[in-house]
C-alpha cells in the first residue's frame, strides 16, 4: 500500500515528503535538504515596507472574518406553528353604477364605464336643457300670445228677427224703436287689426288711447266676452296690418297683427246699414292699398258713388253716421297722402268698427 505524500511548493518548486507511521522515522533525502537550505539562503530578507503590507493584509483578513461572523444571523430553531383556525377575508363588495333617473346601464367592463360615463353625462345635460328651454318657451309664448291662439276674432252672430218670442216683443217699448226697422242681411267682414293690449275695464285703456291720439296715432277699445281689447290700426290684409304697426314699433310700442272676423248678420235694422257696411269695407281696402303702395282693387270714383247714395238716406244709426265721417277722413288722405291724414282716417275707421260691434252686441241681447 502506497504511503500518503505531501507536496509543498517552495518558490514555485514542488517538494515531496513521505509520511511514516509511528514506528517509522521520516527519511529526508540529504540532497533535498541541502537544496532547500541553499534556496532559503538565496532569498532576500523581506523589506520593512513588505512586512508592513503583509501585516495590513493579515489585519484586514482578520477584520473581514470577524465582520462576516457578525453579519450572519444566529441560527434559530424551527418551530412548526399549527394553524387551527383560518379566518377568511370579507369579500370585496362591487360598487354598482349610480342610477340617474331612468337612464342607467349595467356595467359590462370597468374600462368601458369610464369611457362612456362622460358621454352619458353630456347627453343628460343636453336633454335636460332642451326640456327646460322648451317648457319655458311654451310658457312665455302662452302668456304673451294667448290671443294669437285664436285663428280670428269673431263676433257672435245675433239671432234673426223672427226668433224673438211674442212676450219679448210685448215687453219692448214701441216708442223707442226706430220706425224704419226692417230685416236686413249684412255680409261678413274680415279685416286685420293692430292690437296693443287687453284690459279688464274700458277705463283702464282710456289713458293709453288719449296718449296715442296726442302723439298723432289712433286707438279704440272693443269689448269681447268681458275683455277690452285695445286696437290701434285697421287694414284689409296681414301685409297692411304689419305696415301699420311699424310706426308703433319705432315709437317703442309693443303691438302685433290679429285677424278680426264678423260673420254674416241677418237681423232687423236700419236699411241704410247695408250700403254703409259696403262703403266701410271699401274705405278700409282703399286706405290699406294706398298706404302699402298696392295696386287699387276698387276705384275712388266707385267709393264716391256709394257715399253719395248713402248720404242721401235718412238714418238714426250711429254706425252709418260714423261711416260717413270715415269717408271724409279717407278722402283727405286720398288728396294729400300725408301721414297725419292717414292716422286721422285710421281713427275714423276704428270708431266705425267700434260702433258696428256695439250694434252686433245689441242685436245679440
Amino acid at each position: 500500500m502506497d504511503k500518503p505524500k505531501i507536496l509543498i511548493k517552495i518558490n514555485g518548486r514542488e517538494r515531496s515528503f513521505s509520511e511514516t507511521t509511528t514506528d517509522e522515522q521520516i527519511k529526508i533525502n540529504p540532497n533535498s535538504q541541502q537544496e532547500v537550505k541553499q534556496e532559503l539562503e538565496e532569498q532576500e530578507p523581506p523589506s520593512p515596507i513588505k512586512e508592513f503590507e503583509l501585516a495590513e493584509e493579515e489585519i484586514a483578513a482578520a477584520n473581514e472574518e470577524r465582520e462576516f461572523e457578525w453579519i450572519l444571523p444566529e441560527p434559530q430553531p424551527f418551530e412548526d406553528h399549527p394553524y387551527d383556525k383560518l379566518v377568511k377575508p370579507d369579500p370585496v363588495k362591487k360598487k354598482s353604477n349610480p342610477i340617474i333617473g331612468t337612464l342607467s346601464f349595467p356595467s359590462i367592463q370597468k374600462k368601458r364605464n369610464k369611457s362612456t360615463f362622460p358621454f352619458r353625462t353630456l347627453f343628460l345635460a343636453i336633454f335636460s336643457a332642451l326640456v327646460i328651454g322648451t317648457s319655458f318657451g311654451m310658457v312665455v309664448l302662452h302668456l304673451f300670445t294667448e290671443d294669437l291662439a285664436q285663428p280670428a276674432f269673431e263676433m257672435d252672430q245675433p239671432t234673426e228677427a223672427g226668433g224673438a218670442s211674442e212676450d219679448e216683443g210685448a215687453n219692448k217699448n214701441p216708442d223707442n224703436a226706430p220706425t224704419n226697422m226692417t230685416a236686413i242681411t249684412l255680409p261678413a267682414l274680415n279685416v286685420f287689426l293692430v292690437q296693443g293690449g287687453v284690459f279688464s275695464t274700458e277705463d283702464a285703456a282710456t289713458p293709453i288711447i288719449n296718449g296715442l291720439k296726442e302723439d298723432g296715432f289712433a286707438g279704440t277699445v272693443i269689448n269681447q266676452d268681458g275683455k277690452y281689447f285695445l286696437f290701434m290700426g285697421i287694414g284689409i290684409s296681414d301685409l297692411a296690418g304689419k305696415a301699420i304697426k311699424t310706426p308703433y314699433e319705432t315709437a317703442g310700442q309693443d303691438t302685433y297683427v290679429k285677424a278680426f272676423s264678423i260673420p254674416e248678420v241677418t237681423s232687423e235694422g236700419d236699411p241704410a246699414m247695408v250700403p254703409a257696411e259696403e262703403l266701410f269695407n271699401h274705405l278700409i281696402l282703399y286706405s290699406s292699398n294706398k298706404f302699402t303702395s298696392t295696386p287699387e282693387s276698387v276705384s275712388w270714383d266707385e267709393i264716391k258713388t256709394t257715399y253719395t247714395d248713402l248720404s242721401s238716406k235718412e238714418t238714426d244709426s250711429s254706425f252709418v253716421n260714423t261711416v260717413l265721417e270715415s269717408y271724409k277722413a279717407v278722402e283727405a288722405y286720398h288728396s294729400s297722402s300725408s301721414n297725419a291724414d292717414f292716422w286721422s282716417a285710421q281713427q275714423a275707421l276704428l270708431t266705425s268698427l267700434q260702433e258696428y260691434q256695439k250694434w252686433i252686441s245689441e242685436q245679440r241681447n
